[in-house]
């Protein structure tokens, strides 16, 4: 039985954690890019996967930032606004990449 738990526990823990990490950066006709790579390129945000870590690391660098959601009651539309760095950017959750990827424009 204990056995058992340890294994649920930790398939919800992995499930969980990969769940976090499905945010892109949202180009400006919707083209998407994966965060953890994008992240690669600034070295303000390098290693960021999720929106959480772009806080920490901007708090980190003294940076000031907003970051709040996009439209108030929707979760995985957010909005990243780094004046310094002239950065205004949509993290977004995959399943809006599809969506804006399959509407014709």
């Amino acid at each position: 039985m204990i056995q058992k738990t340890l294994l649920l526990i930790s398939i919800l823990t992995l499930s969980s954690f990969a769940h976090s990490q499905d945010w892109y950066a949202m180009a400006r006709h919707g083209e998407c890019h994966d965060l953890a790579e994008f992240s690669k390129n600034s070295r303000l945000i390098i290693g960021a996967k999720t929106p959480k870590d772009i806080e920490i690391k901007l708090n980190k660098a003294g940076v000031k930032y907003t970051l709040k959601r996009m439209i108030e009651d929707q979760d995985g539309m957010l909005n990243l606004t780094v004046p310094s760095e002239g950065w205004v950017m949509m993290l977004v959750k995959k399943k809006y990449c599809q969506e804006f990827a399959e509407k014709p424009g």
